[in-house]
């Protein structure tokens, strides 16, 4: 590259704008409305553009590790839980439940258990929306 000037190492820099209770962090938990469980960090592709590519630099090292179940499990456990005790602002809960990875359908026996374990643990004031980041590429 001929500017190399314009090249800055990435530096992390920690901004309080202030400072995070444990009521906020309670209240946040009571009134969810998106959940993202990142499934994997295996990917099929190596596309050079993505943020853990060749690229980037400043992301943790992909290891082809997979959610177990039993973790996803004690979450929707421990938020089921709080939800029960403490009504939150709506009546109808409406919770986003995101599936995130290197490609979150190479983890597929993980949703399908999620599927079948949020219909047994769920009831009637729930109402969940799925979506997942994928390439596409393994789909059909």
């Amino acid at each position: 590259m001929k500017n190399k000037q314009l090249v800055q190492p990435y530096e992390r820099k920690v901004i309080y704008f202030d400072e995070i209770t444990e009521k906020d962090v309670f209240s946040k938990l009571i009134n969810l409305e998106q959940l993202t469980f990142e499934l994997t960090d295996a990917c099929n592709l190596k596309c050079k553009y993505c943020g853990y590519g060749e690229f980037y630099t400043t992301h943790d090292k992909r290891e082809n590790r997979f959610m177990d179940f039993n973790i996803a499990k004690r979450i929707i456990d421990y938020l089921f839980e709080i939800w029960r005790k403490h009504p939150g602002k709506a009546s109808i809960r409406k919770i986003i439940i995101g599936f995130y990875g290197g490609e979150p359908l190479l983890n597929m026996n993980l949703i399908s258990d999620y599927w079948l374990y949020r219909n047994i643990a769920s009831c009637s004031s729930y109402y969940f929306r799925i979506q997942y980041d994928n390439k596409c590429h393994i789909v059909g």
